[in-house]
């Protein structure tokens, strides 16, 4: 009579059929899956450490000619050169700049693309840099005109480049994505927007680096927009699954 065989390990991999173990199709499929989860951030942090070695602001400062040309500020735009909307997103200005930016958007754009989506993401973060830096440009031209306030040229006459008021805008709308899930994720979530509150604290008081206020704006407005749009609050509503939705894979039922 045939022996029966419960099912078990297989003895030369050591797992379980197809209930389980890493097979070689998983081992591929997973970085396949992380890269659909956020094909965003990797795009953008590539972009910007390829460009940082190609302009050298890996190894120095940015060339006053890329950055005059490239750079945000009111002067390029009023001379039609709208391209600087996107081009003065992916370019750094030195070594700590790359670095930093870098560090900023895997914090902020990594998770919040991975739990909210690529859509979300993209809304948050050019709501935050175009209405962030457009209204720092503003105030800089106002404070100009008015009161001949030679300390905020920046983004009128001086060129500024960096993603860094976008991620602000990712970190405005990551706050309210932490507060929705409750318990020590809400206290975490409540950090970012305190701190944002007091970095415009410091800009204000020291009155140096006005251009500087387009980060707590940018952060205010992704704060909004994931607020009133993206997240769409309902009391008593389920949070979102935060580990499946990161890398792609199911919970079982």
């Amino acid at each position: 009579m045939n022996e029966l065989k419960a099912p078990g390990r297989s003895p030369a991999l050591g797992t379980t059929g197809n209930q389980g173990g890493w097979t070689a199709r998983r081992i591929v499929a997973a970085p396949l899956m992380v890269v659909r989860r956020i094909p965003f951030s990797l795009l953008m942090i590539g972009i910007i450490v390829l460009l940082a070695y190609q302009t050298g602001s890996v190894y120095g400062d940015l060339s006053p000619g890329i950055r005059e040309r490239w750079g945000y500020d009111l002067e390029n735009l009023r001379h039609g050169r709208v391209w600087i909307l996107v081009s003065s997103e992916v370019l750094t200005g030195y070594p700590d700049h790359v670095r930093n930016t870098v560090l900023m958007l895997i914090a902020w754009l990594v998770p919040y693309e991975a739990v909210a989506g690529t859509g979300r993401a993209l809304a948050a973060y050019w709501a935050g840099t175009l209405i962030g830096t457009g209204s720092a440009a503003l105030i800089s031209l106002v404070l100009i005109q008015t009161i001949n306030w030679d300390r905020a040229p920046d983004l009128v006459y001086g060129a500024d480049v960096g993603a860094s008021v976008g991620a602000w805008g990712v970190a405005g709308a990551l706050s309210v994505w932490l507060v929705s899930r409750g318990s020590i994720w809400r206290a975490l979530g409540l950090v970012i927007p305190i701190g944002g509150l007091l970095y415009l604290g410091s800009i204000l008081a020291t009155r140096e680096g006005i251009s500087d206020i387009a980060h707590p704006i940018g952060m205010a407005t992704g704060l909004a927009v994931s607020a009133m749009v993206t997240h769409r609050w309902k009391p008593g509503a389920a949070p979102r699954p935060y580990p499946s939705r990161l890398v792609g894979w199911r919970r079982p039922a």
